[in-house]
This record gives structure tokens, C-alpha cells and sequence, in this order.
């Protein structure tokens, strides 16, 4: 009996191992259960970071691309503004030429109308010196045409100067942006404010580039002489509606009878010697004390006229000067 007690006792110590084992079977069970779950939430989570990583990437290398091409675009405008600055030398050289010009036409012009004011006398009294005086009126409507050429080259010159220096400025102000960008965060609120700017400079440019294109159609010898002629024949109007004057009939009531006299920049004067429109000879003239009145009211009108012109000009000279200071200032 104490045998088969023996074994029962050893069949019940199995048993209970076997149930230990089975428990922790199961448990195992579930540990492995639980860790092959987690194993495929782990996948899935690596898969999508791995997408992420690959979109990620695929931004950086577009990031990357775009800053390049903004560091091509900015060294293009490096070079452009390069060439600008040059053209804006040229243009600063061939302004003091100008001025030059300015300053010889005047010396010359008024040389030539002191030469003519000491004649005057001797023109009025001697009826063959006519010719001697249209040649002097030529001469001077010759002058007044090269100072309004001078003043035209003047202008063009202060506005090539003002659209060279607003481009420095926009050159400028695409350096400082690329110095912010480099600091930048590429997702920042700051980034796309500069990115908008950037685009709006890109436009600038695009029309700089039309503007440049149009340029040499205005440098064009027709589209110059059309406003050469444009010009000439303003300032022949104006030199007419300055030297026109009509005097009564009494004052020449020696000469004529009832008649008005005018007194024009073609004519130069109707009455007293070599009338244009009658041609009478000097014989007829009663006197030249008339004449000598209305030559003397031109050469007040003209001398008026002269100092308005050297106003004008020396107002639009120390205006380009002081454009000049400026640029220099900022630049």
C-alpha cells in the first residue's frame, strides 16, 4: 500500500507541474499575442515614418532646387546691377558733355547778340546791311534750337539717371532678402511674406526687360527727328508770339498812311527799309527813329527771354546736381 501511496502522491505532483506548465503556457500564449500586436502596430508605425521620411526628403529637395535657383536669379542680378552702374557712369560722363555744350552755346550766344545789339544802329540806317541782320537772326534761332536739343538731352539724362537709380535700389533690396533668407526658417511666416516679394520682383524684372526692349525704338533717328521737329516747331511758335508787336499807324505816320505795322521773327520789321510785303526803297522812308524804337523794345523782349532761358536752365542743372548728391549718398 505505502508503494501505490507513493505513486499516487508523485501522479498528483505531475498533475499539479502539468497544470503550472499549462498556466504559464497560457500566459506565454498571451505575452506572445500581445507582443505580436505591438510588433505590428511597430510595423505600421515604420511604414508610415518611412513615408514621412520620403516626403520630407522630397521637400528638402525641392527646397533645395528653389534656393538654388534663387541664388542664380540673385547672382544674374548682381550682374545686372554690375552693368547698370556702368551704364550709370556713362550716363553721369556724357550729362557733364552736355553741360559743357549748355555753357558754350550760351558763351557763343550771347557773344553773337552783343555783335548784333552794337550793329543794330548801323543796320537801321543802311538799307543793304539787311541781309547781315536775317543772317543774325538765323544764327540766333540756330542757338535757340541747339539749347532746346541740350535741355531735351538734358531731361532724357535725368530720367535714365532716376530709372538706373531705382533699379540699384531694387538690386539692393534683393541682397538684403537674400541675406534673410539664409537665416530664414524655410516654413516661416517670414519666408512666404519674402517669397511674395520675390515674385513681385520677378514682375519688376519682366518689365525692366520690356522698358529695355522699347528703348532703342526711341533711340530710333526717325522717332528723333519727329521730335526734333516737334520741338523746333514749338519753339519757332514761341519765338513768334514773343517778337510780335503791333504798333498804331500813328507812330509811322511819315511812312505810311492808316497802317498798322507788326513786327514778326520772319519779316523781322515791316516798314521804314526793305519791307518784305512792299519792298520800298530806303528813299521813301521818312525816318528811321521808329525802327530804332521797335528794334529796341526786341532787344528788351529777347534779353527778357534770355534770362528766363538761363533761369530754366540753371534751375534744371542744380536739380540734376542735386540728383547727383543723392544717388551718391545711397549708393
Amino acid at each position: 500500500m505505502a508503494d501505490y501511496t507513493s505513486i499516487i502522491e508523485q501522479i498528483k505532483q505531475s498533475d499539479a507541474k502539468i497544470c503550472a506548465m499549462t498556466k504559464q503556457m497560457k500566459e506565454m500564449e498571451t505575452e506572445i499575442k500581445k507582443t505580436e500586436n505591438e510588433i505590428e502596430i511597430i510595423r505600421a508605425k515604420n511604414r508610415q515614418l518611412q513615408q514621412d521620411i520620403k516626403y520630407k526628403k522630397k521637400i528638402l529637395d525641392d527646397k533645395k532646387n528653389e534656393l538654388n535657383k534663387k541664388h542664380k536669379e540673385f547672382e544674374i542680378w548682381q550682374e545686372m546691377k554690375k552693368e547698370k552702374e556702368k551704364q550709370l557712369e556713362v550716363a553721369k560722363k556724357e550729362l557733364e558733355e552736355v553741360q559743357k555744350r549748355v555753357f558754350n552755346s550760351r558763351i557763343e550766344f550771347n557773344e553773337k547778340s552783343n555783335e548784333f545789339l552794337n550793329q543794330c544802329d548801323y543796320l537801321v540806317a543802311r538799307s543793304h546791311d539787311i541781309d547781315l541782320a536775317v543772317e543774325k537772326r538765323k544764327e540766333k534761332n540756330k542757338l535757340l534750337n541747339e539749347i532746346s536739343e541740350l535741355e531735351q538731352d538734358t531731361s532724357m539724362l535725368e530720367q535714365q539717371y532716376q530709372e538706373l537709380h531705382k533699379e540699384i535700389e531694387l538690386l539692393q533690396e534683393l541682397e538684403r532678402t537674400k541675406q534673410f533668407l539664409e537665416k530664414e526658417p524655410e516654413c516661416g511666416e517670414e519666408f512666404k511674406r519674402i517669397q511674395l516679394k520675390i515674385d513681385s520682383f520677378e514682375e519688376k524684372l519682366e518689365d525692366f526687360t520690356y522698358n529695355e526692349i522699347q528703348r532703342p525704338n526711341q533711340m530710333n533717328p526717325n522717332y528723333e527727328n519727329s521730335l526734333k521737329s516737334t520741338q523746333d516747331s514749338r519753339t519757332q511758335s514761341a519765338f513768334n508770339d514773343m517778337v510780335s508787336i503791333k504798333l498804331p499807324a500813328s507812330v509811322y505816320q511819315n511812312i505810311y498812311t492808316n497802317q498798322d505795322v507788326i513786327l514778326t521773327a520772319e519779316g523781322f520789321v515791316n516798314c521804314d527799309y526793305a519791307l518784305p510785303t512792299k519792298n520800298l526803297p530806303l528813299s521813301n522812308c521818312g525816318h528811321f527813329e521808329p525802327c530804332s524804337r521797335i528794334l529796341d523794345n526786341v532787344i528788351e523782349i529777347v534779353e527778357t527771354d534770355l534770362r528766363k532761358l538761363h533761369l530754366f536752365i540753371t534751375t534744371r542743372i542744380g536739380k540734376i546736381r542735386k540728383y547727383w548728391s543723392d544717388g551718391d549718398g545711397r549708393g
